[in-house]
């Protein structure tokens, strides 16, 4: 395993700090630079703020009943998102969907054009 292999159930270790595009794009997201850049400055706000990134600020910010459901029913299916399945099965709280939900109200969802070029980059 290295650079541009294919994440694993194993890089789902903190829920609240999964890059985006891992729970969006399963097993074709890859290890590298973007990944590891997303966490580390997600750490280092926190080590510089001695806040946690967006947890605390957005700790009642739930993902709504029906984006729930429907992320669930998408990373039910396909073979690239088994990896989500894995991480999901030790997510009793929902954190996964509540911290990409977190994310889009953050930061904005993702252009389609962009995911889209991902995706098939695989």
């Amino acid at each position: 395993e290295g650079l541009g292999a294919p994440i694993c159930a194993h890089h789902f270790t903190t829920f609240e700090n999964t890059p985006p595009d891992y729970l969006l794009l399963g097993a074709r997201a890859t290890q590298g630079p973007k990944s590891d850049s997303w966490t580390l400055g997600l750490a280092m706000l926190h080590l510089c703020t001695g806040h946690a990134p967006y947890e605390e600020l957005l700790a009642g910010l739930r993902c709504p009943a029906s984006l729930r459901a429907a992320l669930n029913d998408a990373w039910a299916s396909g073979r690239e998102l088994a990896v989500v399945r894995k991480a999901l099965a030790r997510d009793e709280d929902g954190v996964l969907a509540d911290t990409l939900y977190r994310y889009w109200v953050t930061l904005g969802p993702p252009a389609a054009t962009e995911w889209l070029h991902a995706s098939r980059a695989y």
